[in-house]
């Protein structure tokens, strides 16, 4: 969605400094959309719904190390899975990360992202037409005005579209047309299933999971 790929545009741009911390929700009332297939307990919240949350840190942070979390069923008593689950993940680079997923919870569906650099930190939600960008000592040549140099909040403007999918079908038959690779591919794809499967697994055990990214 367009206001992913901005944020990710400005993070890889270095205008954040380095990137220290990292975090991202996946908020959906599921009371609303009770399909069968979203109650099967093979398709788990964090699987089915919070993977974009941590796609999305993929994306920003590279693969997760490590990962703690933990969970309650106190929204949907009657699926068989959990409907809330906070997770600690631990990036390379030092960098520190937290995903929270919720499938019962009472609000309009979001993704909240924020990024924390040492320069600058990101604040986007995929269903606002902004993104929030914090800079370190933005005043510049506003400061012969009297103005001081400090960290200031910028609206950067971006278009809505919070399930892409023209884009996506766009990009699936140009790759067929082409004889392209998709990108991100199938490995891609499992390399975020891997750190959602140490996510449940950790929950349900109460234990620090390493993540193995080997097929």
């Amino acid at each position: 969605n367009p206001s992913s790929q901005k944020m990710v545009e400005i993070a890889k741009s270095g205008k954040l400094g380095e990137i220290f911390y990292v975090e991202s929700e996946y908020a959906h009332d599921y009371h609303k959309i009770m399909y069968d297939w979203r109650c099967d307990p093979n398709r788990h919240g964090v699987v089915g719904g919070g993977c974009h949350a941590v796609d999305l840190l993929r994306w920003i942070a590279g693969d997760p190390i490590e990962a703690f979390a933990y969970a309650n069923h106190k929204m949907l008593p009657g699926w068989p899975i959990n409907d809330c689950v906070v997770s600690v993940l631990k990036f390379p680079n030092d960098v520190i990360g937290k995903v929270m997923t919720s499938i019962g919870c009472k609000r309009a569906y979001t993704m909240r992202t924020v990024i924390y650099g040492s320069e600058g930190t990101i604040i986007t939600d995929n269903t606002s037409d902004t993104i929030s960008l914090f800079r370190n000592k933005v005043g510049g040549e506003l400061e012969s005005f009297g103005i001081p140099n400090k960290t200031m909040e910028l609206k950067i403007p971006v278009a809505i579209a919070s399930h892409n999918m023209t884009e996506e079908i766009r990009d699936f038959i140009n790759c067929i047309n082409n004889d392209l690779a998709p990108d991100p591919d199938g490995r891609q794809g499992f390399s975020t299933v891997a750190v959602c499967d140490a996510i449940v697994r950790s929950a349900a055990t109460g234990e620090k999971i390493k993540i193995d990214y080997t097929v």
